[in-house]
């Protein structure tokens, strides 16, 4: 059931994929809401898109401090991981999107090993 906060971010998946595929390096690459999708699209590098953290500033409205995380393998080849991931942060950081931070990270899949990985934190 869909809801503001779940079509924003929907929204914001697809603005991060569509900027990935126009940058030549990062073509292959995709962004989601959905973790179940990480494992097998890491190998080309993937942008998953979590639930915000929210602010209120009136009782009528909110904004939103989105966490993507930027995620890339193959497990056990951070070098390799990690080209993917500056390429995707290069685009993403050359884009409109407001990113504040980028602090690097792991990201666990419900099989496999750990990915290297950024977390961005995209204001509303």
């Amino acid at each position: 059931m869909p809801t503001p906060r779940i079509d924003a971010a929907d929204r914001l998946a697809e603005r991060i994929a569509a900027i990935l595929k126009a940058a030549p390096d990062t073509a292959k690459a995709t962004a989601t809401v959905h973790d179940s999708a990480v494992a097998s699209a890491a190998r080309h590098g993937v942008a998953l898109v979590t639930p915000p953290a929210l602010t209120f500033p009136t009782a009528e409205e909110w904004s939103a401090d989105w966490e993507v995380h930027l995620i890339a393998g193959p497990t056990g080849a951070m070098t390799q991981a990690w080209q993917k991931l500056d390429a995707m942060l290069d685009a993403l950081e050359h884009s409109t999107l407001p990113i504040t931070r980028a602090t690097p990270a792991t990201y666990q899949p419900a099989t496999g090993g750990a990915l290297s990985a950024y977390t961005l934190i995209i204001p509303s």
